[in-house]
């Protein structure tokens, strides 16, 4: 009776499979990648045609692989499609697909994109005219000065259509001077990310002496206006085509001249028909519009070419009267739209999510804690303590941010570290008093010793850029030598001693008597919050004087309040900080007076932590102002194109692990003085906590990107996460368990951020 059934459902199933092959057409489409804005609308577009001439629809969506689009193909084809709709990723690689479904008798409709066979209809826009109408709007608006071409995939031969008719239109002026063509690259799956990156490399190259940029669609023209306004240089001539909505609004604000829009609809709309009346039996020269083409290989085929329309700023109306763009979802205050309420609240403000969500679950993090300890972990003496205890690894952090970005890895650092400290120990216990003859505490006794660690950092940073950047060793295997090599360097230099006290000046670095006192914390926390709302000032300033977009003045005002409130509140907190009286006794006698009846004063600001503050603000500066910076970045962004770029990468390895070297021994000083002697277990799991605090802050290990504050943060956080733990009683152990899971939790949520961000 079972099989019956089985039997019974296989046949039924058998005869609506036939009845459906023979009453209805189903089409088959290979996306090249889904995740592109305009393919969205194409594809509604198709399955409207294909409905209303009663076909079936399916899809597959290769994901800009070549590799699963043949897979995908393959599998349509056993599906048992009548015709196929094809956005190939690479023209070359898609012959295989081709002739697979020429065997199954299925005709191919090439879509947007040319497949070189004969057997495959071709159905696009005029592609050259379209290079003719974006070079024509950007030459209008800057006939003269540097080029850029940012082309698009090199697997793709509409890149290079694109790319002829740009260069039919320029050509006069490149021949009469007028236009210098300084950078041109393809566009490696026409990803903005990658078009990005192309452009911060030219950049790099040119330091930022470009005048214009033809891009050859909204999805690159995305990635060049993102690197141009890093830089602030967004309102310079950019080009793009298919009139994607972000791209029209780029258009409206001024960041983007022109948007070539391909009517997709349209496109779409033809392609549907076109594939069903193949798939019926018409001959691809009997189909409506289709001519007789010649293809760039010499192919003959059958193509049919839609026209375009150049959108800029003059006719923007056009894309709204056509209905290709709703009034309500135009993020643009230049296109009719909704009240500007619609606006995303974070974009307008300018806001850093990602950032906002670490501070959140550092103050969550804090609450915690403070709830657990029954309101001991937020006192001032505990902040006062977590700063200090910070420091040495924020100090670090930085250092690791720019080793990260550049795509390398740095395991050595607490074993550079205990170098570094035991060679200050060293000069101030047996060189300087033994072989210079100065004191302990004699006043060039700390300055010698710095400078001895400093140049230890230096030389040891040196030897691992040399072997990592000009001998081609991975950075992960040096530095793991160099972890084992100079931890026990250390060693041999103290004969396995703790060598201490140390000079009593150089203690000042780090210990907890090497604070400004309250007067002077609160000098300090002025000037900076006066900086600060200088800083946001001037910035807003600027922008205006360039009719940049900037941030409503509440948003302002609010932000200068926010930022002073935090500055002057975090003295506050150290100042309330009090100096014990005993200690104030001591201090008082050396002094040779007594202390006054009821006097109290509070520690302050750490010298340490301004040492952390140094190192940050030059580091920031680095980062976004100097060539060094766009260097450092532009080689993590894309290594082989910051070469050919004219950037030396070797050197750059090179002067990023000297940087790594003398942070090393900045924090070497934090952590000795701190101690008030060196020991041989100094820095030890400081790997760890650095690397983990630059992750944590947001740094990717794929290289590329990364920022001073968030590695700063994230020492922060794992500071904040260990000494919480310690004070609610948990075991070292279990600490290190947390600590870990916690670092693969953050890579996570920041692979999750980016994925969805496309940052």
């Amino acid at each position: 009776m079972r099989k019956a059934i089985v039997l019974a459902a296989a046949l039924a199933v058998g005869l609506s499979s036939t009845a459906l092959a023979q009453d209805s057409v189903t089409v088959g489409v290979s996306w090249s990648n889904f995740q592109e804005e305009r393919w969205k609308t194409d594809e509604a577009a198709i399955k409207a045609a294909l409905e209303e001439a009663g076909a079936e629809y399916v899809s597959a969506d290769a994901q800009s692989s070549s590799a699963k689009q043949l897979s995908d193909i393959e599998s349509l084809i056993a599906q048992g499609v009548d015709a196929l709709i094809i956005l190939a990723q690479d023209a070359q690689a898609i012959g295989p697909a081709v002739q697979a479904a020429a065997d199954e008798g299925i005709p191919v409709v090439g879509y947007d994109r040319l497949i070189e066979d004969a057997r495959a209809f071709y159905l696009t826009f005029d592609n050259i005219e379209v290079g003719r109408m974006q070079a024509r709007a950007v030459f209008a608006a800057q006939p003269t000065g540097n080029y850029v071409m940012i082309k698009g995939s090199a697997q793709d031969p509409n890149a290079d259509f694109l790319r002829g008719g740009q260069q039919e239109v320029l050509q006069e002026a490149i021949d009469a001077g007028d236009i210098t063509i300084v950078g041109e690259a393809y566009t490696d799956g026409w990803l903005p990310a990658n078009a990005q990156r192309n452009m911060e490399q030219i950049l790099t190259a040119n330091d930022n002496n470009v005048d214009a940029v033809v891009a050859s669609n909204d999805g690159t023209a995305g990635g060049v206006v993102a690197a141009l306004t890093a830089q602030g240089m967004e309102g310079i001539p950019v080009s793009g085509q298919d009139g994607d909505h972000a791209a029209l609004n780029r258009v409206a604000l001024g960041t983007q001249t022109v948007s070539v829009w391909k009517d997709a609809r349209d496109l779409g709309r033809a392609a549907g028909e076109i594939a069903v009346a193949m798939a019926n039996g018409t001959a691809m020269g009997d189909i409506e519009g289709a001519a007789a083409w010649t293809s760039p290989a010499g192919t003959e085929m059958t193509a049919r070419f839609l026209e375009p329309v150049p959108v800029t700023a003059d006719n923007l109306t056009v894309v709204v009267d056509a209905g290709w763009i709703d009034q309500a979802v135009s993020d643009s205050p230049a296109l009719p739209k909704a009240a500007p309420g619609m606006r995303n609240l974070a974009r307008t403000l300018e806001i850093d999510t990602r950032l906002l969500g670490m501070i959140g679950a550092f103050i969550a993090l804090c609450l915690v804690f403070h709830f657990l300890t029954d309101g001991r972990f937020l006192t001032p003496r505990n902040i006062f303590n977590l700063t200090i205890q910070t420091v040495s690894v924020g100090i670090m952090a930085t250092g690791m941010v720019f080793v990260i970005v550049t795509r390398h890895i740095d395991l050595s650092v607490g074993s550079l570290l205990a170098t570094c400290s035991a060679m200050m120990a060293m000069t101030q216990t047996l060189v300087t008093p033994e072989w210079l003859g100065l004191g302990l505490n004699h006043p060039l006794t700390a300055p010698a010793a710095i400078v001895v660690g400093l140049g230890t950092g230096i030389v040891i940073g040196a030897f691992h850029g040399w072997l990592i950047g000009y001998l081609g060793i991975p950075a992960f295997i040096v530095t793991l030598g160099g972890l084992l090599v100079w931890r026990n360097v250390a060693w041999y230099l103290t004969n396995g001693q703790t060598i201490g006290p140390l000079d009593g000046n150089f203690q000042l670095f780090g210990g907890i008597g090497g604070t400004l006192g309250e007067t002077w914390s609160w000098v300090f926390g002025l000037i900076c919050a006066a900086a600060a709302l200088y800083a946001i000032w001037q910035s807003r300033r600027n922008k205006i004087s360039h009719d940049f977009p900037v941030k409503p003045l509440w948003a302002e005002i609010a932000l200068g309040a926010l930022v002073t409130a935090a500055i002057l509140g975090f003295i506050a907190i150290l100042n309330a900080y009090q100096i014990p009286e005993r200690r104030l006794e001591r201090m008082f006698e050396a002094r040779g007076e007594v202390l006054p009846e009821g006097f109290t004063a509070g520690y302050g600001l750490p010298i340490s932590v301004l040492l952390l503050i140094a190192v940050a603000v030059t580091m920031t500066i680095i980062a976004n102002r100097t060539r060094l910076g766009r260097y450092i970045f532009a080689t993590g962004g894309n290594p082989d194109a910051a070469e050919l770029s004219g950037i030396n990468t070797r050197l750059l390895t090179v002067k990023v692990f000297i940087m790594m070297g003398i942070l090393c021994a900045i924090s070497a000083v934090v952590a000795s003085s701190r101690q008030t002697f060196h020991s041989n277990d100094i820095g030890t799991l400081d790997e760890l906590r650095v690397i983990a605090a630059a992750v944590i802050g947001g740094t990717a290990l794929a290289g590329g990107v990364g920022t001073i504050y968030g590695a700063i943060l994230g020492a922060l956080i794992m500071q904040s996460l260990q000494s919480g733990m310690a004070m609610v009683g948990v075991d070292a152990p279990f600490q290190n368990i947390v600590v870990g899971t916690v670092l693969v939790v953050a890579v996570l949520i920041d692979t999750i951020y980016r994925k969805r961000t496309g940052d």
